[in-house]
C-alpha cells in the first residue's frame, strides 16, 4: 500500500504496476474520512475540485443543460465556500436538477445523457447545501472517482491515481 502522503505531483509519475497494487477501496474510504473531517468551507473546496474533475474526466459526455447544472452546482458549492448564504438558491437550483432528471420518485433512476457519476456528486452537494450538512457527497465523490472509469476511456490506475490527488488536497485543505 502507498502511503497517503504522496505529494499530488509525483502522484502520475508513479509507475502503473505500483498503483495497481493499492487497495483502491481503502483510498476510497480514507477520502470519505478525510473529506467529512475538514472544516466545512474546507470541505466544500475540495468537494468543488473533485467534482469539477470527474466532470472533466467525463468530458464529451458533459453537454447540453446537464454540463450547465453541473456548472451551476459548482458556482453555488464555491459561493458557500466562501461563507454565502446558498440555501434559497440551492432550492431553486435543486428543482432544476428535478426537472431535468425528470422527477424520479425514490426508487427510480433518472433518466438523463448526464453520466450518473457526474450527476450524483452534484445532486447531493445540493442537497447539503439546502439542509444539514451530513456531507454525504463525500461518498458519492469517492464512488466516481472509484467507480468512474467503467464509463469513460480512462487507462488502468486512473481512479487510483484520481483517488490518490483528492486525497492530496484534502491534506492541503488541512494545513
Amino acid at each position: 500500500m502507498i502511503p497517503d502522503d504522496v505529494p499530488e505531483d509525483q502522484i502520475d509519475g508513479l509507475p502503473l504496476d505500483v498503483i495497481l497494487a493499492v487497495d483502491g477501496r481503502a483510498l476510497r474510504r480514507d477520502l470519505v474520512a478525510r473529506l467529512r473531517k475538514l472544516p466545512y468551507p474546507a470541505y466544500l473546496g475540495c468537494l468543488s475540485l473533485c467534482i469539477d474533475d470527474i466532470r472533466t474526466m467525463y468530458g464529451e459526455r458533459v453537454f447540453g443543460p446537464g454540463e450547465q447544472l453541473v456548472n451551476r452546482t459548482l458556482e453555488l458549492i464555491r459561493a458557500a465556500a466562501t461563507g454565502a448564504a446558498v440555501k434559497h438558491s440551492a432550492k431553486r437550483l435543486w428543482r432544476q436538477w428535478l426537472d431535468y432528471m425528470g422527477n424520479p420518485g425514490p426508487e427510480q433512476l433518472a433518466d438523463t445523457d448526464l453520466p450518473v457519476m457526474v450527476r450524483s456528486p452534484c445532486t447531493t452537494a445540493v442537497l447539503e447545501l439546502i439542509g444539514p450538512q451530513d456531507r454525504d457527497a463525500a461518498s458519492t465523490v469517492a464512488d466516481a472517482a472509484y467507480k468512474g472509469n467503467r464509463e469513460t476511456n480512462l487507462i488502468p490506475g486512473d481512479n487510483v491515481r484520481r483517488l490518490m490527488k483528492f486525497i492530496a488536497w484534502t491534506r492541503k485543505a488541512e494545513s
